[in-house]
């Protein structure tokens, strides 16, 4: 079957989706019309022993019956279990061979849909659908829905303009001493109370994370400074709300400030399946590899992701895969993480506008893989580029966490970037 083919079949199939999007979805899809088919449908994602059904015949509806009629879903056919024999269809090799070829990735996209996919493309990410057992699922998501007007739009300025976020923020954790972002306004950084469902689901989420940890590190000969690879305990949780498929959130890393250097992140998402985007951070022309995270999955990003990838929840329009049963566009993603104490009690203040500093990894240039201290100040609306070199070594911490000269600053890189 041609291109022009497998589209006009997509056409009929989703009379409601424009053909340019549909033409997206299918080159995203290396021309599979099984898989274009998942991704709108907003199955989710493929797990290792499930196949994606591209049979064309089965694919292909009776025109006569269904002329001028959208095709539901429930009439389209199931999925079905592969032979264990069988390698899963996927992307990973089309993958390998652009890079082997040295092949420009300008801003390509790449959808990953398997576990296999997503975790052998990128190995620091850890993705388990259906983590939790459906029921507790439920209750938090409930829970959530019911706390929503908790969640609150963030308000930072950018160029001496105020600006909201787009989604809302809440944190969640045991007690107030965990500074979450001292950038942001109307005190979102201040932890609102856990409740029994999400104590339960961070259990969950801490044994699952200090399983993978052992396992990724099990070989491993060295530690860099601060990397914590056992007893990891998250003690707040970052939740943010997707009222609809407006609402989104831009390109980032999150602010190290007090989790520290190569920390590890637990994302658990709710509701709405949404695409979940990462891509390197240098050279800004990287790949871009999109994730469908379907209601109840949970995405582990393990050391390293923060200093190498930035990561964003787009507000394309075919970035709502499927909405939920029972509340549609909304969804949350909980992200679990662990406080870091040294970093608590040793902050680090602006020498010019005495303002509390933010810590980042430099990613270009000469100053790749140097930890730094900015100012927040510009994110007060005060003109200030504050700015050290951060200093931190061993487990046990220093007092003094910055220095103004580089020969003395704390630097990290990875195999990738020598």
């Amino acid at each position: 079957m041609d291109t022009d083919s497998k589209l006009n079949l997509l056409a009929h199939i989703f009379p409601d989706v424009d053909k340019v999007t549909l033409l997206e979805i299918l080159v995203s899809c290396e021309g599979s019309v099984g898989k274009a088919k998942r991704l709108i449908l907003g199955d989710g994602i493929i797990d290792d022993a499930e196949e994606i059904d591209t049979s064309e015949k089965e694919l292909t509806p009776n025109i006569a019956e269904t002329s001028n009629t959208k095709v539901e879903t429930s009439t389209l056919p199931e999925k079905r279990k592969l032979d264990n024999s069988v390698e899963p269809e996927g992307l990973l090799s089309k993958i390998v061979k652009f890079q082997k070829l040295n092949t420009p990735l300008t801003n390509r996209n790449i959808t990953l849909y398997s576990k296999h996919e997503i975790e052998s493309v990128l190995p620091n990410i850890k993705i388990f659908p259906k983590f939790l057992q459906k029921q507790l699922a439920d209750d938090v998501l409930d829970n959530m829905m019911s706390q929503k007007m908790l969640f609150k739009a963030k308000q930072f300025y950018i160029a001496g303009n105020l600006c909201k976020s787009s989604q809302k923020t809440a944190v969640f954790g045991d007690s107030g001493g965990v500074d979450y972002d001292p950038v942001y306004q109307d005190g979102i950084n201040k932890p609102l109370k856990m409740t029994p469902e999400l104590i339960k689901c961070r259990m969950f989420i801490n044994d699952k994370v200090n399983m993978v940890l052992r396992e990724h590190y099990k070989d491993s000969q060295e530690m860099p400074d601060f990397l914590i690879n056992e007893n990891w305990k998250s003690d707040f949780c970052v939740g943010n709300y997707f009222p609809d498929n407006k609402s989104h959130l831009d390109w980032h890393t999150d602010k190290l400030t007090n989790i520290g250097p190569l920390p590890t992140i637990a994302s658990i998402s709710f509701g709405a399946t949404r695409i979940f985007r990462l891509r390197r951070s240098s050279p800004t022309n990287s790949a871009i590899y999109n994730i469908p995270l379907p209601n109840n999955t949970l995405l582990i990003m393990l050391p390293s992701t923060q200093e190498l990838y930035k990561h964003c929840v787009p507000t394309l329009k075919d970035s709502l895969v499927k909405q939920h049963s029972k509340f549609g566009e909304a969804r949350f993603s909980l992200t679990f993480r662990m406080s870091y104490p040294e970093f608590e009690k040793s902050k680090v203040f602006c020498d010019k506008c005495k303002k509390q500093m933010i810590l980042r990894r430099l990613f270009k240039g000469d100053d790749i893989g140097y930890y730094v201290w900015m100012c927040m100040g510009s994110f007060k609306g005060v003109n200030c580029k504050g700015f050290k070199y951060a200093k931190f070594d061993g487990k046990t911490g220093e007092s003094d966490f910055s220095t103004k000269h580089r020969s003395k600053a704390t630097r990290w890189l990875s195999s990738l970037e020598k």
